[in-house]
This record gives structure tokens, sequence and C-alpha cells, in this order.
């Protein structure tokens, strides 16, 4: 299931991508495991964009499937911006476990901009904390992803212990670094202006 969902996804970006050039737009992906707040920083982002009010930012939360805390199965599209002035498509790509398999698949066989990476730092499973560190250190290696900007969000910093956010402070070595907050709107701003500036210098 997970591989033919992801070869469903990589076939709607490359079908879109003519358009997409067409109206220099660019595509950002946003990965990261289950429950890492992905959908949320989404939300968090086409609401941001678009100055929703609170009627509208619970319309567009319950369409996401927030309201009833649904998992992403394969993946969510958004425009970042105004109707009329969208500034990138953001793809959110599932974190299930069954579909993480097919990352790497997803990085070889479809055309994108930026990605943005999302950790939850409240993380308790160690598994999934080293399944992170895994990942990153894919990302260095990968060469879909050369001279590709890449920000490493550190979500859910309204839970944290400074000793569980010790833990990823060497990414800031490698990557942009940005820590956010989806239930109180923490770096959602400053990752929207770090996009608009990478999606400047886009030529796609």
């Amino acid at each position: 299931m997970g591989a033919a969902i992801f070869k469903e996804m990589a076939w709607l970006l490359r079908s879109a991508d003519t358009s997409v050039r067409q109206n220099a737009v660019p595509k950002v992906v946003i990965f990261g495991f289950m429950n890492s707040g992905k959908t949320s920083l989404l939300s968090k982002m086409v609401q941001q964009s678009r100055k929703m009010d609170l009627i509208e930012s619970k319309s567009f939360e319950n369409r996401l499937g927030l309201i009833e805390s649904s998992p992403t199965i394969g993946f969510n599209v958004e425009e970042i911006g105004e109707p009329d002035n969208v500034l990138f498509h953001c793809w959110e790509i599932s974190g299930f476990s069954s579909q993480t398999e097919q990352w790497q698949s997803y990085l070889d066989n479809t055309e994108f901009n930026m990605l943005i990476y999302v950790i939850d730092i409240d993380e308790k499973d160690e598994n999934n904390v080293e399944k992170n560190e895994q990942f990153i250190t894919s990302l260095k290696e990968h060469p879909s992803l050369k001279n590709k900007p890449i920000v490493c969000v550190l979500n859910k910093i309204d839970l944290n212990s400074k000793q569980s956010f010790s833990k990823y402070l060497h990414i800031e070595k490698e990557y942009k670094v940005i820590k956010t907050s989806c239930k109180t709107g923490i770096g959602i701003q400053e990752l929207l202006n770090w996009v608009y500036h990478k999606s400047s210098h886009v030529h796609t």
C-alpha cells in the first residue's frame, strides 16, 4: 500500500510540474515521523499566510483531520499564500512507519525545491530519536538534495524539557534550525519567512 501511494504521489508531482513551472511556484516537501506535528505545522503555515480568522481556521483544521486527530495517509497538498498570490505549494508526506520506507524513493523520483524536516523534540521513544538521527544523516548524502535548502523544525517546544532538547543541538552545525510550537504559534512566522526568502531564489 505504501509503495502504491508514493508512486501515485510521484506521478502527481511530475504531472503537475509543467503547470508549476509555468506559474513559477516552488514546491516544498515536509517530512517527519508520525505524531511529529507535520499536519499541524502545515495548517498553521496556511492559516498564518492567509490571515484566517477563528472560524476559517477551525474549518480548515477539520478538513485536514486535525479536529479528530486523524493521521495523514499518503500526503496532503496545500497552497501557501493568498488565493490570488500563491507563494509555494507544500506537500506533507505521511510519517506512518509503513510509508517512511518509501521516503528515499520519493526523494529519488520527484521534483521539489526545498525540504522541511519536522522533529518532535518531546519524543520519548529512543528508537524514534535514533531514526530521526539516521534520516538527518542520510539527507547530507542524498544526491537529490544537493544545493537544495533544508530546514529542521524542532517542534513542540512548549512541551519540551531542556534535557530532551539538547539531543538535537548538534543539528545546527549542519542545517538551518527553527524551533516551533503549533499550540502557541511560536516559530511559524520565522519558518514562513525562511521559505519565502529561499523561494525568491528558486528558479522552477
